[in-house]
């Protein structure tokens, strides 16, 4: 045949011949032709994708390590909160752990009462008491707010002296410590607080 393979005559009995040399070569020419490797466009836009990923992955890291640090800060205020209500319901204490005014003290006769310090000088309703606690969370000793953490405590309800109505406050554990007499300071321009409201029923 012209331009092509010759036609092969089949021997008598044979039934499966070898294709001829022609087809061969085509199916070389295809097989290199499927081994063609990725072309330089390709090859940056591949480095491309995965820098943009690596660039993502990394402008995440400092995030979550702030949402770590402020989740511990978090955890050790709150703890400190649940130290801070403990130690003002603990009357029988000779002083405040945190050197806040206690709602109720034991006088003498063992008799528990209202601490005379809310009445005498009488404390406002809705004033601030407040300390600040070192990284140990030890107070801070002098009149000064500083350190670590600030314990505040705010009584809202001071029943008149004999009165059976319960004491009632506002724990606040803030951080870092602000000098500043304003409890609305307190929660708004700290870094992070926690803060909860108390009973202290009249003993």
């Amino acid at each position: 045949m012209p331009g092509g393979c010759s036609p092969m005559r089949r021997p008598a009995g044979v039934h499966n011949l070898a294709p001829c040399d022609c087809i061969k070569g085509r199916e070389r020419g295809d097989h290199r032709a499927s081994q063609k490797g990725f072309s330089l466009a390709e090859i940056v836009l591949a480095i491309g994708l995965v820098a943009l990923v690596l660039v993502s992955l990394l402008g995440l890291l400092p995030l979550g390590s702030k949402l770590n640090q402020a989740s511990a800060e978090e955890t050790r205020a709150l703890n400190i909160l649940t130290c801070l209500e403990a130690d003002l319901r603990n009357a029988r204490s000779a002083n405040s752990r945190f050197g806040l005014p206690l709602p109720y003290v034991v006088d003498a006769a063992g008799k528990t009462t209202f601490n005379p310090l809310l009445f005498s000088p009488p404390l406002s309703t809705g004033a601030l008491s407040t300390k600040g606690l070192q990284e140990d969370e030890t107070p801070v000793t002098g009149t000064s707010v500083s350190g670590h953490y600030q314990v505040s405590v705010i009584y809202t309800t001071i029943p008149a002296p004999g009165n059976l109505l319960p004491v009632e406050a506002r724990l606040i554990v803030n951080w870092p410590p602000l000098n500043t007499t304003a409890v609305q300071d307190l929660v708004s321009k700290s870094l992070g607080h926690v803060e909860s409201f108390v009973t202290f029923p009249a003993p």
